[in-house]
């Protein structure tokens, strides 16, 4: 088991997240039960594809975090080569309008101001579900000056343009926060337990609410415990609800999304 497994089990049994209750919910509703879904997980086994990047990190860093990570909707190895590399990645991973992740794609030309021609590797290209291609660069936001990262962007923005990507974007630690990676990583982890009746069972007390309530709330009145808390994070996945500010947790406040 990972390093980074254990604190997520062990900030999970900080908020009171039951994971067991969780996922063994979807096996309730099973006909045949739990030890039917026990076999299953037992003889079913998902075969992960390779990582397509045109250039494969080294896993040897001083002051980087190298590795890689399953893109579970496409089955897929995803590489990064930093802890923001790796936040992004799970981010556009819980995205619903994502439809592909391509890590390290192959490099981009363009001609500096000198006329000497360069390549680049964006960390990731990443395409929505209408078709739009985002090339992604990731940087630390103290090294963006220094890196001359920007003034790359808008080289390669004007020379190659549309026949690389739709928009070329720079993200950084003030996009890539703690926040926004840790809801990233508990939508992930919800969507594998997703249960429609759960998710029913609690939009039916919340789909009328007015103004904003408390993830607690909400879970006690369902009487599903833990379920329901997963059950709220779907709904967040799915875009009726939002969370008012910071991390989703029971004592979080969420609201209903316009127009929901």
């Amino acid at each position: 088991m990972s390093e980074r497994t254990i604190l997520f089990h062990l900030l999970n049994i900080r908020a009171g997240l039951d994971e067991e209750a969780i996922c063994m919910g979807n096996a309730s509703n099973n006909i045949l039960g739990t030890r039917a879904s026990s076999l299953e997980a037992d003889v079913i086994w998902r075969t992960t594809s390779p990582s397509s990047a045109s250039r494969r990190p080294s896993l040897r860093g001083r002051v980087s975090v190298r590795g890689a990570l399953v893109d579970r909707m496409n089955g897929r190895e995803l590489v990064f080569e930093s802890r923001l590399e790796r936040g992004l990645a799970e981010m556009l991973m819980a995205r619903r309008d994502i439809r592909a992740i391509i890590d390290q794609p192959p490099a981009v030309k363009y001609t500096t101001a000198d006329g000497r021609t360069r390549s680049h590797t964006f960390d990731f290209l990443a395409i929505t579900t209408n078709g739009i291609r985002l090339a992604i660069a990731v940087k630390p936001a103290a090294t963006v000056e220094r890196s001359g990262i920007q003034e790359t962007l808008d080289r390669i923005r004007e020379q190659v343009g549309p026949r690389f990507a739709d928009a070329y974007l720079l993200r950084t630690n003030q996009h890539i926060t703690p926040d926004r990676i840790y809801n990233a990583g508990l939508i992930l982890r919800s969507r594998r337990c997703r249960n429609e009746s759960d998710i029913d069972t609690v939009w039916a007390i919340v789909g009328n609410l007015a103004g904003s309530f408390r993830a607690a709330d909400v879970v006690m009145h369902s009487k599903l415990g833990a379920r329901g808390f997963s059950a709220l994070v779907c709904l967040v996945d799915d875009a009726r609800l939002e969370p008012v500010a910071g991390r989703i947790g029971y004592l979080t406040s969420l609201r209903r999304v316009s127009g929901q």
